[in-house]
């Protein structure tokens, strides 16, 4: 028993000692976290008052930045008030003195002139005071004289107005004085007939003529309906499209510094150059340069000046006058445009003389491919040469031979056609070496041979223009584009109907590229009087038979004149005689074709026509 109550007061002490030590721990634990609160308190209570302080001074600080700027401000507005009533002020001083100092000037001149005027009433009171009656009557006398005599001389002036412009000539009387080289006969349509054909004058047969209305000189093909939309195709669209430079579409009458259109060929650079030359020539816009006075011999002395200008020149030596200028230049490039096909074709005399006389300045590339200058044949129809053509040959057949002889001067016989030398020596003469130069004199010639800086006829002129067009297919659109530059705009009657007339005499040569031909077709619409329907048939029957070989002949210059279709004469076997119209386009067998159709011929094998022009 008494073990278990010293058991139980030893476990009281025990829970007693415990509670104690336990009470003291949680007590000094207590403490330490109190005093730590109390120093976290103590630091954040410090921090608060700060920021709060940091706050209320950065918001005076604005505060007084806002009341000084609005002080500097405010002092600002009054100062630019009074600098500008200051600046008032004296610009209305200044503006007022410089009136005074004017009106004082008005008012001097005016104290001037009032004096002037009045010492001169005075003059002329005191010489009224001083004169006689008598002399106041002659004064009149003469002043009704003077006043007489200026009236009689305006009435004159009037009337020479009046007279002039009575006496201006009309549109026909125009083309007539631009063809007046034409003969009043042509075609041979009368005169001796040929050798061959004097049996025909023997026979006096009706001839059956064939309305040109009712017989066509080729099928008609189907026409397009896009004719109406030419509108969007002008002229001035395609200048501003591919022009060079700051060329326009417009008249001018000076000479170009490059061509219109691009080319890589500076062989075509040149050429272009001089066909604008001789383009100006032709419509007048420049003056014919001086014939160049120059030694003759006692041979030439006695010569017609017409047969001295002809003498050793050939047409095919102006054409192909700018080759040797290329002579140091690099090896051009092949032509940008493709050549035509040719098919079935015969090669024309007047192309073959043009390269024959190019091969002694012809660059090494050119003699390699000889194809670059050949005239571009073919064409949706094919088509033969012709009659020029054939005439030429059965003429050069005697000196062919001959061809590498030297050349010789020899008297020619006068010619109503200016037709190529007879001897064929004189294609191996070398050509006239010509230079463009910067300040627009062109055409110095040097050496042998003609040059184009001479007074040229208007036939000259056409075949230089048409042969440049012939040999080089990359010219056809630059030739196309300098005479449709020359008509628009232009203001000069005599210019502006002779460029249409070169355009016309154009049309029935050589076509003009894919590029352009719409271009060209919205042109021709409005040409004057009856050129608009007259180029345009032209136009369309040169696509359809393709470039011709030979420049045109007399007999079409003078259709062109009348703007009619040319009418030749067709002798058949049997004796009678045929008139048949033809155009520059027709061919041989558009004509045998007619012919067969009139006659209602079957059989057409080995027929074909065979033309006489003054024994050639």
């Amino acid at each position: 028993m008494l073990e278990l109550e010293r058991m139980k007061e030893l476990n009281e002490k025990a829970l007693l000692i415990q509670k104690v030590l336990r009470g003291y721990r949680y007590r000094r634990e207590y403490l330490r976290k109190k005093a730590a609160a109390l120093v976290i308190q103590k630091h954040w209570r410090g921090h608060k008052g700060r920021k709060l302080y940091k706050v209320v001074q950065h918001g005076f600080a604005r505060l007084q930045a806002q009341v000084r700027s609005r002080q500097l401000h405010f002092l600002y507005k009054k100062k630019r008030e009074a600098a500008v009533v200051l600046q008032a002020r004296v610009r209305g001083y200044l503006a007022k003195k410089e009136w005074k100092r004017k009106r004082d000037a008005v008012i001097l001149l005016q104290a001037h002139t009032r004096g002037g005027l009045a010492r001169k009433s005075v003059r002329k009171m005191k010489t009224d005071m001083y004169l006689s009656a008598k002399e106041k009557e002659e004064e009149r006398r003469v002043i009704l004289e003077r006043q007489k005599h200026l009236e009689e001389v305006l009435r004159r002036k009037k009337e020479m107005e009046a007279k002039a412009q009575n006496e201006a000539i009309t549109d026909q009387e125009m083309v007539d004085s631009i063809f007046d080289f034409l003969p009043v006969v042509v075609g041979g349509q009368e005169g001796q007939a040929p050798v061959g054909f004097e049996k025909f004058e023997l026979k006096k047969t009706i001839t059956e003529e064939i309305d040109i209305d009712d017989v066509p000189m080729e099928e008609d093909l189907p026409r397009g309906d896009d004719d109406d939309d030419l509108d969007e195709y002008s002229f001035s669209k395609f200048a501003s499209m591919y022009f060079q430079g700051a060329a326009t579409h417009t008249h001018i009458r000076q000479r170009l510094r490059q061509p219109l259109l691009y080319h890589e060929d500076q062989g075509d650079v040149l050429a272009s150059m001089t066909v604008w030359w001789i383009i100006l020539r032709f419509l007048g816009d420049l003056p014919e340069p001086k014939k160049q006075v120059r030694g003759s011999s006692t041979q030439e002395r006695f010569m017609p000046q017409e047969l001295i200008s002809r003498k050793d020149r050939r047409l095919s030596h102006m054409v192909g006058l700018d080759q040797r200028v290329l002579r140091n230049k690099k090896e051009r490039k092949a032509s940008t445009l493709p050549e035509e096909p040719g098919q079935n074709r015969k090669g024309s005399m007047f192309t073959d003389l043009l390269a024959r006389n190019r091969k002694p300045s012809a660059l090494p590339a050119e003699a390699a491919n000889p194809k670059v200058y050949t005239v571009p044949e073919g064409s949706p129809r094919t088509r033969k040469g012709s009659t020029f053509t054939d005439l030429l040959i059965r003429n050069k057949k005697a000196s062919t031979a001959t061809e590498n002889a030297p050349p010789t001067s020899s008297l020619r016989k006068p010619s109503i056609i200016m037709e190529e030398s007879d001897d064929l020596t004189e294609v191996s003469k070398p050509p006239t070496l010509q230079s463009v130069k910067e300040d627009g004199d062109l055409m110095e010639g040097e050496g042998e041979g003609p040059t184009l800086d001479r007074p040229l006829t208007s036939l000259e002129k056409l075949h230089i223009i048409v042969g440049y067009a012939i040999v080089r297919r990359d010219l056809r659109d630059e030739i196309y584009c300098q005479i449709c530059k020359q008509l628009q705009d232009n203001n000069n009657r005599n210019s502006y109907f002779r460029g249409w007339i070169l355009l016309s005499l154009c049309l029935g040569v050589f076509p003009p590229s894919d590029r352009f031909i719409r271009y060209l077709q919205s042109f021709i619409r409005f040409a004057p009087g009856g050129y608009a329907p007259y180029c345009a048939e032209r136009l369309r029957r040169t696509l359809l038979n393709g470039v011709r070989g030979e420049p045109p002949a007399w007999l079409e210059l003078q259709a062109t004149k009348t703007k009619k279709p040319m009418i030749v004469s067709v002798n058949l076997m049997d004796g009678r005689s045929i008139n048949l119209p033809v155009d520059s386009s027709s061919t041989s067998r558009e004509i045998c074709q007619l012919l067969s159709n009139k006659i209602k011929l079957k059989d057409t094998f080995g027929f074909s026509v065979y033309v006489a022009l003054y024994e050639k």
